[in-house]
């Protein structure tokens, strides 16, 4: 252990003890800001991801609706034509 034979040595002493606490908390900060950073970025990339998502999921509610379309006009010529056969069967039954 040393002691301290004047006023500098004590100043020169608590100078590099708060130099190394002062040091120790800029790493810390600079660690942080790089977690804050990469949390940013992971952050914009999920919302990139959710915003493809909702396109998706978008486009497939619209396919939806031209199948649905499609399918409704299906069984209405499906019901015409069923009614034209009902039709044909009973000329026939009259022959």
């Amino acid at each position: 252990m040393s002691y301290h034979r004047s006023a500098h040595d004590v100043a020169g002493s608590f100078d590099r003890g708060m130099q190394g606490l002062a040091m120790g908390l800029g790493a810390t900060l600079i660690q942080d800001r790089a977690i804050r950073q990469a949390d940013r970025a992971e952050a914009a990339h999920l919302r990139g991801i959710a915003g493809a998502v909702r396109q998706a999921r978008a486009q497939d509610a619209a396919t939806i609706d031209v199948l649905a379309g499609e399918v409704a006009r299906l069984q209405r010529e499906l019901a015409a034509a069923n009614a034209r056969a009902i039709r044909a069967e009973a000329l026939l039954r009259r022959l």
